[in-house]
């Protein structure tokens, strides 16, 4: 059996309830899975509840978080509100009887530890600065062509044509060839930032916590381990 079984109220009139990660609008019943570890203040919270006389948390694992009225459309937005933040806390979400479509007056939320779903990434944006760059980069890159200079040495006068040339080849060298450079440069320091922002943000893992004891031992044995 998987973790997130099917077939909750299958045998119900609305048919069975699957298993979604975000909010069903206009849905009877709601079955959502929680995303990330579990929430050290939602947990005590959770072990705080109980079983309650509704179905919903029929299933082991499960317990009731709240049932509400759901003729009152500030209840429904209450449960909605509050299976948003259990989820977010790493719980798996049980939901049914939003309204009374079935002859049922309380709508129930229950809750469960969840298997701890990877946390929904943010996009990553990048600066400001990094778009402009990219932008004077690009600008620079449709330039290229212009460093083709003509040079005709032979037609009208060749001294004149020469120093046209050296001016304008100078022209291009400062003002064109190097400030494309600078601004690749800028471009590339930018970009590998901007990677490593990107790829920090979706580290998952954590630095182990050693008591001073700890980095004491892993010190002598390792010390033992080096020669000269």
């Amino acid at each position: 059996m998987t973790f997130y079984e099917l077939g909750w109220r299958a045998g119900d009139s609305g048919g069975e309830t699957p298993w979604r990660d975000a909010w069903s609008t206009g849905s009877y019943a709601q079955q959502l899975r929680g995303v990330g570890n579990a929430d050290p203040d939602y947990l005590k919270r959770f072990e705080a509840l109980g079983k309650s006389d509704s179905s919903v948390d029929d299933d082991e694992g499960w317990r009731t978080v709240t049932n509400l009225r759901n003729n009152d459309s500030a209840n429904i937005d209450s449960i909605k509100q509050q299976a948003a933040e259990w989820k977010a806390k790493g719980f798996d979400v049980r939901v049914q009887d939003l309204d009374d479509r079935h002859g049922a007056n309380w709508a129930d939320l229950a809750v469960r530890r969840g298997k701890g779903q990877p946390v929904e990434a943010t996009p990553h944006e990048p600066s400001q600065q990094l778009l402009d760059t990219r932008e004077e980069w690009d600008q620079y890159e449709n330039r290229r062509g212009e460093g083709s200079i003509h040079y005709d040495p032979t037609s009208g006068d060749g001294v004149a044509a020469a120093a046209d040339y050296a001016n304008r080849t100078s022209d291009d060298y400062f003002g064109r060839f190097i400030p494309h450079l600078n601004a690749q440069a800028n471009l590339e320091a930018l970009e590998i930032g901007d990677a490593g922002s990107r790829h920090l943000d979706r580290f998952e893992g954590a630095v182990p916590e050693l008591a001073s004891g700890d980095i004491k031992d892993l010190y002598e044995y390792y010390s033992k381990k080096i020669t000269a």
